[in-house]
């Protein structure tokens, strides 16, 4: 089974087929300057139209994938695209205006272009629906989150899963034993090229205290570039 994996950035589109269920890549590629006034690329079904005018060559496609950076309150798991869906997701374009009308833009061009295939949109914020509200609340007036939405949401889950399961798996066994003597907060740390810390998120606990930075001490693993580190944390956070 060929399914065919979408990450749709403002001025891009990021692609991976891979073979399932082995999770095999046999293909991948990176369409830029999407939109760009010199580009012979004019927008995302143009450039989903290059993809496919490679891939179709050699393959069918089964299934398609998407990343899509906001699902605001609506989508706690991956759904299956519908009218509805691409309604919801129009609606919290104000959220991510950079990345939701991209992500929109494939969407639709997949449903042009391949309106038989089944697509699937995977949310960066679903993880974090989970936080209750004094987690996810900002000091600020509550009208600003009745009637805007402007709350705490967390970008990044799917990265930040990835790394999370690989951690599981590759360091089960020296985890269980730590475990033993120590509660377990795993600190997820995402660098970017540039190595600058983007973002990051505990898992488990401590809980997060939003209006100053504070937090119990806790007992953490750290992983940074694949590699898992232990140590303790207390006091203030950064």
């Amino acid at each position: 089974m060929k399914i065919l994996v979408l990450n749709a950035w403002s001025s891009s589109l990021k692609y991976q087929l891979l073979e399932m269920p082995q999770n095999s890549v046999v293909a991948k590629w990176i369409v830029e300057k999407v939109w760009e006034k010199w580009s012979s690329i004019k927008n995302h079904t143009e450039a989903l139209q290059s993809v496919l005018d490679t891939l179709s060559a050699h393959w069918t496609i089964d299934a398609i994938g998407h990343r899509v950076v906001h699902g605001g309150e609506y989508f706690k798991n991956p759904v299956i695209v519908t009218d509805d869906v691409i309604a919801k997701i129009t609606e919290c374009s104000d959220l991510a205006p950079l990345h939701n009308p991209a992500n929109l833009q494939a969407i639709l061009a997949c449903k042009e272009l391949l309106p038989k295939v089944p697509q699937v949109a995977v949310f960066d914020t679903a993880f974090y629906q989970g936080m209750t509200p004094e987690h996810y609340l900002y000091a600020l007036p509550m009208k600003y989150y009745e009637q805007y939405k402007i709350r705490r949401y967390g970008f990044h889950w799917t990265s930040h899963q990835y790394v999370y399961e690989q951690l599981i798996t590759n360091y089960e066994l020296r985890i269980t034993n730590w475990m033993k003597n120590y509660p377990l907060s795993i600190v997820n740390y995402q660098l970017w090229e540039s190595l600058i810390l983007k973002s990051s998120i505990v898992f488990f606990k401590p809980s997060l205290r939003l209006i100053f930075g504070c937090q119990p001490s806790f007992s953490c693993a750290i992983v940074i570039s694949g590699r898992l580190t232990f140590g303790s944390s207390s006091g203030n956070s950064l």
